[in-house]
């Protein structure tokens, strides 16, 4: 079995479409175009619905997507006259996206629905019912660390019914070992602090996986937030010192040149009330390569935290607590 950080250096095999199995598939392509897709997802397997809401012009995705992290079913697909519903578990178990497929597979006219599990009680409703279902060879991963392998099983979805998706085959353009070192000298910096990341609007998906993968992985506390807003309300929780906050710029160079300008003054207004900060570029050539290759340097950030602070990267010892407690 690989260790955790031979997980993330192997993390460019999930790039691709071609580790997935995609069964029933032809009753997709049988149905009429949705005009919005509807995901539910939690944890690590909501991520996906975070990355294609932003990252669905880019690849061609013409429709609206709408990301729900509940019980039941999103209200606002009634909005919608021909929805595509998508389930992500990756445990096959959760039992907020395991609530909305049970509300839907008691109708009569069942919309279009789609599954994505490794197996566990989703993909036996997705058996027992005949529905699409995209699955795949969870390896000892984790949700979190899956997120490359459940992201292309829902664009593997999505070209079922919009075939000129693109799915840019990736595997070949993250260099993971080159990102190793930063990612070291950014957890030295941490240590411990309590970790706030930073965005644009635009990129607000990677503050979020950021922010899992440092809650999880490297058990610290962190949040995250998009400029421009957090200049109209969050900076004024900064005029007190002694907070041990850690700043994480995510920088696009081609966002909004005003944007830039004001993440440059905020710097100085944090470090002038010792509050250290680092500001990283987004590199690639692309939104999906600058996706990707920042989603890998949080893995491996958050990983040498782990190391730093002496706690097991793949453990969720208080999420298992909570779950059983919460039965």
């Amino acid at each position: 079995m690989k260790s955790y950080l031979e997980e993330i250096l192997s993390f460019n095999d999930q790039l691709k479409i071609g580790n997935l199995k995609f069964f029933n598939r032809e009753k997709l392509k049988k149905m009429p175009a949705p005009d919005g897709i509807v995901i539910t997802g939690m944890g690590g397997s909501g991520l996906p619905s975070n990355l294609i809401t932003k990252l669905g012009t880019s690849i061609g995705l013409k429709i609206p997507v709408l990301p729900w992290k509940d019980y039941g079913l999103n209200p606002c697909s009634k909005t919608l006259e021909n929805p595509l519903f998508v389930f992500i578990s990756f445990s096959g178990n959760t039992e907020e996206t395991l609530s909305g497929l049970k509300l839907l597979t008691q109708k009569k006219n069942r919309p279009k629905i789609a599954v994505i599990a490794c197996g566990g009680e989703l993909k036996r409703m997705a058996e027992r019912f005949r529905l699409p279902f995209v699955t795949f060879d969870p390896q000892g991963l984790t949700p979190r660390q899956a997120l490359g392998y459940n992201y292309y099983a829902l664009i593997k979805v999505l070209r079922s019914v919009f075939p000129k998706i693109s799915a840019k085959d990736l595997s070949k353009k993250i260099n993971i070992l080159s990102l190793e070192k930063p990612a070291q000298a950014l957890a030295r910096r941490i240590k411990s602090r309590i970790v706030l990341i930073y965005t644009d609007s635009k990129n607000s998906h990677l503050g979020y996986v950021w922010k899992t993968n440092i809650n999880e992985t490297a058990k610290l506390p962190a949040f995250t937030n998009f400029f421009p807003e957090i200049y109209h309300n969050e900076i004024t929780a900064f005029e007190k010192k002694h907070f041990p906050f850690f700043a994480i710029f995510l920088i696009d160079p081609q966002t909004n040149k005003k944007i830039i300008k004001k993440t440059k003054a905020l710097t100085k207004i944090l470090n002038s009330r010792k509050i250290p900060t680092a500001v990283l570029a987004l590199s690639g050539k692309n939104p999906e390569e600058k996706t990707w290759n920042s989603i890998v340097l949080s893995h491996l950030t958050s990983f040498y935290l782990a190391k730093l602070n002496k706690v097991n990267p793949k453990a969720t010892k208080l999420i298992d607590q909570f779950k059983k407690l919460s039965k």
